[in-house]
């Protein structure tokens, strides 16, 4: 299955050097099987996923000068996108915990798979700001942390 890493910054008239080269190791050797050079303007099914359900963030398409493109991405409300971000997943985890029986928790194969990926889903969008690179829901966590508008300049493709 394939993935995507995206570049943000707080500066759009930054040059996008983001290459296969700049994913650190241990994201190559423990999430990715491999890592490609990708179109960030083709990319934009990925993104546009992320702010579907969500009015608390919003996606604007820009260009530079020279004509690359990049989008702005406004954060219009940390905690309501927070929230609107993780319902989904938090609503099913707790269906999925209220039908976990005694022998399920006493393995503890399944519930410690189902906390991991309610909590952090390591095979999703991963965002590279910073020089940081982190999945998406650990950024999505850590949103106050960041400006208003953050720019999405460079997208890399992953396999997984």
């Amino acid at each position: 299955m394939h993935s995507r890493i995206f570049k943000l910054t707080t500066n759009p008239d930054q040059e996008p050097d983001f290459t296969i080269f700049d994913v650190p190791e241990w994201f190559t050797s423990e999430i990715a099987d491999c890592t490609d050079e990708s179109d960030l303007e083709k990319d934009r099914v990925f993104l546009d996923g992320l702010f579907d359900d969500n009015p608390h963030m919003t996606l604007v398409e820009n260009r530079t000068d020279d004509g690359r493109v990049y989008y702005e991405w406004h954060i219009l409300d940390v905690e309501k996108a927070q929230q609107a971000y993780f319902r989904e997943r938090f609503n099913a985890f707790k269906e999925q915990a209220e039908n976990i029986s005694l022998a399920d928790f006493s393995n503890g194969d399944r519930i410690t798979y189902l906390l991991r990926r309610s909590i952090l889903d390591c095979f999703d969008v991963y965002i590279s700001i910073d020089n940081d690179l982190m999945p998406l829901d650990d950024f999505m966590r850590g949103l106050a942390r960041y400006d208003a508008v953050l720019y999405v300049v460079a997208s890399l493709d992953y396999h997984y």
